[in-house]
């Protein structure tokens, strides 16, 4: 799930950082 990809501007770097774990 690549919610960020679609809204990067959306989430902030702890934002980011949350999705990158859950991502890997």
């Amino acid at each position: 799930m690549r919610l960020w990809t679609i809204h990067p501007r959306y989430l902030d770097s702890q934002g980011l950082v949350a999705l990158w774990r859950e991502s890997l």
